[in-house]
């Protein structure tokens, strides 16, 4: 048995719905710009078209979600069905806290994957692409403006296989000190003596190799999303040095408007290969679990076989 595919043939229209909704961000976000350029400098300015297009890009959000939260359940369903399959396949075996994490703890890093992840980077770079070519083609003078943006975007690219290293060693660290909770429990639940202590320098041992996984696996993500607001400053620097030098301060209203959704996409991109590289982990995990075979499985220690999130 394996996973199913995330973009299956069931979800494909949603797929598309996404990306539809995507560029129409885009183009809200961009007809938006176009509209505060013109008020500003105006003396009867007529702010109508602004709030109709903010509230249509608002729209816009709302339905992004409602699709990729659809998206992602019907990705789950199909996951946990298969995990409910694998385990009657395998009943007999033991081994309940395998099953049991991937049924309870594994799908909600999948959903996370699936929602936070793939879809919210798919939406969010097709949104981002689309602004940027309408940034070029409305003001290919200040073209320039997008060089940090995709300066900022590689570098992000690049960190993140770092980050998938490091979600790789937490989950390991995190096995290590749920395996050692479980057996000590049982121990100590079964009253049995534990003529080397009940095993609290063990524990400090294992939750600091876990906190020092974690706080590293923090800090890089925090990283990408300093390179992430970085690039997006100095694009709005670029911008007002040379709309400056121009005079066209109204200009520069509407360009600044653009490059912030540009640099808000470029953001939501980063946490979005966060959100995907942990659910990434996850999904393998469950493919190798979908994968056991009955016959190989059976007779295996339970407290050997004992795995986390």
């Amino acid at each position: 048995m394996t996973p199913p595919k995330l973009l299956s043939k069931e979800r494909r229209y949603l797929g598309l719905l996404l990306a539809l909704v995507a560029i129409a961000q885009a183009g809200f976000a961009a007809a938006f710009a176009d509209a505060i350029s013109a008020m500003v400098g105006q003396t009867n300015v007529n702010a109508t078209a602004a709030i109709i297009l903010a509230t249509a890009f608002g729209v816009a959000m709302l339905a992004e979600r409602w699709i990729a939260e659809r998206f992602a359940q019907s990705f789950v369903l199909e996951c946990r069905v298969e995990i409910f399959e694998s385990v009657i396949r395998n009943r007999g075996e033991g081994q309940e806290a395998r099953w049991l994490t991937s049924l309870v703890g594994d799908l909600t890093a999948i959903r996370n994957y699936a929602v936070r992840g793939s879809v919210k980077l798919w939406t969010s770079m097709l949104a981002g692409v689309v602004a940027s070519a309408w940034f070029i083609s409305s003001s290919p003078a200040m073209a320039v403006a997008l060089l940090p943006i995709l300066v900022g975007f590689v570098l992000v690219i690049g960190t993140t296989l770092l980050l998938r290293r490091v979600i790789a060693e937490q989950r390991n660290a995190r096995g290590r000190l749920n395996r050692f909770v479980i057996r000590r429990v049982r121990i100590e639940m079964a009253g049995a003596p534990a003529p080397r202590g009940h095993g609290r320098l063990r524990l400090a041992e294992l939750s600091g190799g876990l906190r020092g996984k974690v706080e590293r696996r923090a800090f890089i993500f925090g990283t990408m999303e300093l390179l992430a607001g970085v690039a997006g400053g100095i694009a709005s620097v670029i911008l007002i040095v040379n709309q400056v030098e121009l005079n066209a301060t109204a200009a520069l209203v509407g360009q600044i408007s653009l490059i912030g959704f540009i640099s808000t996409r470029l953001l939501e991109t980063a946490r979005a290969l966060h959100a995907r590289a942990g659910g990434r982990v996850a999904l393998d995990r469950l493919a190798n679990l979908l994968a056991r075979d009955p016959s190989t499985a059976r007779g295996r220690s339970r407290s050997n076989d004992i795995d986390s999130e």
